[in-house]
């Protein structure tokens, strides 16, 4: 992605808004297999994908080979590669979790008041994993910066020294 041709910031910018349904998609698993299955006629109990979480490990998996991927090309050897594909795979399956929001209303009764602190402080945790996953992938994409990836777990050391 360091080149500066036309058609490669186009190509891009292409695949940027590809990246942006992904990770539209992946905001709320659950709505997006509602929506799957209304635009396609499926019912829910004749649906073999009726889980929002295989969603979620669909697309944490994706993630990680992306990363993996683009840290090789880098240049990291492929046990490291594997280490910020990890970490971006854990970072997914925060980011893409479905959260039911609405049953957690609905249980505001029936749940403890700790519990419930706890779920809902989760939230955050939940927004700013999925933000900083999208901030990576617009770094790479929109500012060309191929290192982004490999660069996920350095300390600050490492990269004064890059």
């Amino acid at each position: 992605m360091t080149d500066t041709k036309p058609d490669s910031r186009l190509w891009a910018v292409g695949l940027l808004g590809l990246w942006s349904l992904f990770f539209a998609a992946s905001l709320m698993p659950s709505l997006t297999l509602l929506l799957i299955r209304e635009i396609s006629g499926v019912f829910s109990s004749s649906s073999r994908l009726y889980s929002p979480y295989i969603v979620t490990l669909g697309c944490a998996l994706y993630l990680f080979g992306f990363v993996t991927r683009r840290c090789e090309e880098s240049g990291l050897d492929s046990g490291e590669s594997r280490v910020r594909g990890f970490y971006a795979f854990v970072l997914g399956l925060l980011a893409f979790l479905d959260f039911p929001i609405g049953a957690l209303i609905r249980l505001s009764d029936v749940i403890d008041v700790t519990d419930r602190l706890i779920i809902l402080a989760a939230i955050p945790i939940k927004i700013l994993a999925w933000f900083y996953l999208f901030s990576l992938i617009l770094r790479y994409y929109l500012w060309g910066n191929a290192q982004v990836f490999a660069l996920m777990l350095s300390s600050k050391k490492d990269k004064e020294a890059s």
